[in-house]
């Protein structure tokens, strides 16, 4: 008899394009975009069904629900239904939480034990903060010679995509330094990793 085969998975990473920056209060992440002017603004994991908070986190064991984003932004979120302020840093957000000139969605099929690896990565950084170090080396081109993108203490928007992605077993370390990944770059690194 042949063993069942597990279903497969999928890996969501949601890019978008901010609707106006010149009207929202500045923040490191506008400047950054604003200064490389990528494509996409920012990415966030979209998240399927059957997640929940992990232990860490004040709603530890409550559902995810399908549909909500996580990812790290540098400003104070106020969502478009009126729900309660999101802090910056590590977040899940509404999925419309901000009106968006641009958005796809990129996903890859993947067994379903990566899926579990990549969304448990991510989750597991829920709560971390904003790297607007890490921003603001990005957007001078210096880095400290200690700089780390995978630093776990904390992250910006792509850094945690591309780093989950990788140590989730969804793509391979991105060939070029990923210190240099904008929400543009991060979208052609998965579209190289086989997101479509």
């Amino acid at each position: 008899m042949k063993p069942k085969k597990e279903p497969n998975g999928l890996v969501m990473g949601h890019f978008v394009t901010a609707e106006v920056f010149w009207w929202k209060p500045w923040t490191w992440s506008s400047a950054a975009i604003l200064y490389r002017t990528a494509s996409y603004t920012h990415v966030d994991f979209l998240m399927p069904a059957g997640y929940v908070y992990p232990d860490h986190h004040p709603l530890a064991g409550k559902p995810i629900p399908a549909g909500s984003l996580v990812g790290s932004r540098s400003d104070f979120i106020t969502p478009l239904d009126g729900g309660p302020t999101i802090l910056p840093g590590v977040r899940v957000r509404p999925p419309s939480y901000e009106h968006w000139s641009a958005e796809r969605v990129l996903s890859k099929v993947v067994p379903k034990a990566v899926e579990r690896e990549v969304y448990t990565a991510v989750l597991s950084q829920l709560g971390k903060p904003y790297d607007a170090g890490g921003i603001v080396s990005f957007i001078t081109g210096r880095y400290p010679r200690n700089f780390n993108w995978q630093d776990e203490n904390k992250w910006f928007c792509d850094e945690l995509f591309v780093w989950a992605c990788v140590n989730g077993g969804a793509g391979p370390m991105p060939p070029l330094d990923p210190t240099r990944i904008d929400p543009g770059g991060a979208a052609l690194w998965a579209g190289g990793a086989g997101f479509a």
